[in-house]
Order: structure tokens, then C-alpha cells, then sequence
């Protein structure tokens, strides 16, 4: 546990550090999500695309430092819990955007102006 006055605030300071980190995965995949609504130009699918193709790091980088955080709290405080009830949006967020994708991905037979059409319809 940590006792000392400064080992408070050495935990306090890594502690803030790792939850903007998860705030900033969360920020990102939130952006990425929200994206999905604005899908009516090629460019804006290219875009979209292009940022969804990450959304496997940023998952994987989120999971870790939410473990890291819970680590730190489990070994440093009394008094707070470990938690994953972020883990939950994340994953609801990052779902959303995978099937998306896939839907998106799937075979065309026609032009490729079906594309934005597959983009505005899923």
C-alpha cells in the first residue's frame, strides 16, 4: 500500500497517467464510431476505412492499460476499487465499427458507386 506522502502522490500521478491514456483509446474509438454517420462522399469512406483498419491496436493498447490501471489500483489504494465497466462501451463501440467494416468489405457485383451506396444504407 502506499503510505508515505509521496508514494500518494507517485500513485495519484500514474494513476491520472494511465487514465488519460484510456481516455484518449476511448476519445479515438468514440471519433471512429461517430464517424460512421458521415459516410456520403468516397472520401469520407476512404477515411473512415482508413481509421477503422486500427481499431484492433487500439482495442488491444485499451485493454492493456485498463489492466495496468487496475494493477496499480489493487496494489496501491484501500480504498478503490478495480474496474471494468468502460470496458463495456469500448467493446460496444468497437462491435459497431467491425461490423461496419465488414459489412462494407463485402463483395460488390455492380459499380463502384455501390460502395457509397453499401456505406449510407448499413
Amino acid at each position: 500500500m502506499a503510505t508515505s506522502e509521496k508514494e500518494v502522490r507517485v500513485f495519484e500521478r500514474n494513476l491520472r497517467k494511465l487514465q488519460n491514456k484510456l481516455n484518449a483509446y476511448y476519445s479515438r474509438i468514440q471519433t471512429i464510431y461517430d464517424s460512421m454517420t458521415k459516410l456520403e462522399t468516397s472520401v469520407q469512406i476512404d477515411t473512415f476505412m482508413s481509421n477503422a483498419s486500427t481499431v484492433d491496436i487500439i482495442r488491444s493498447d485499451f485493454v492493456r492499460i485498463l489492466d495496468e490501471r487496475n494493477d496499480l489500483i489493487i496494489l496501491n489504494s484501500d480504498t478503490m476499487e478495480p474496474g471494468y465497466e468502460s470496458l463495456s462501451a469500448f467493446e460496444e463501440l468497437y462491435a459497431c465499427i467491425k461490423f461496419k467494416v465488414s459489412k462494407m468489405s463485402e463483395p460488390l457485383h455492380s459499380s463502384s458507386s455501390d460502395v457509397l451506396t453499401k456505406a449510407t444504407k448499413t
